[in-house]
């Protein structure tokens, strides 16, 4: 007889482009959601195929769009990570979630320094689910 679904083993997605919450480093990161909840990971413009590079005839200060991202760091580094977030987008756009995860408004370039950062161990865009409130998620489904 086939196993049945809780007893067969979960498994850990993580693939160049998403990760499931649950198998990110650090400590679990707290989500209404859940732990099973995949994100899309925050792709650099300069490695993303050419088609997801959009028109050739806009300069990159019209293409410097704003991101939502999700940032997960470590603990000897949270401070510093802090900082830069703040700096760079202002005390508003910048939320600390447990654990060790921000949540930050930041254009484009400013994720891309955000990921050479010591101590960022990912930087995540924000899906549209976790935006809205869930009574408003039930209705459109």
């Amino acid at each position: 007889s086939a196993p049945s679904a809780s007893s067969a083993p979960k498994l850990s997605i993580e693939t160049s482009t998403h990760e499931a919450a649950s198998s990110m480093l650090g400590r679990p990161m707290h989500l209404v959601s859940g732990k099973d909840t995949i994100l899309p990971k925050f792709i650099p413009r300069s490695q993303r195929p050419a088609s997801q590079h959009g028109r050739r005839d806009i300069s990159a200060a019209q293409i410097d769009a704003v991101q939502h991202l999700v940032v997960r760091v470590s603990r000897e580094h949270r401070d510093k990570v802090r900082w830069h977030l703040t700096l760079k987008a202002g005390r508003e756009a910048v939320q600390y979630m447990p654990q060790d995860t921000f949540v930050a408004t930041v254009r484009e370039s400013v994720a891309e320094e955000i990921l050479e950062l010591p101590g960022v161990s990912g930087v995540f865009l924000l899906p549209a689910e976790m935006k809205a409130h869930p009574v408003l998620l039930q209705q459109l489904k």
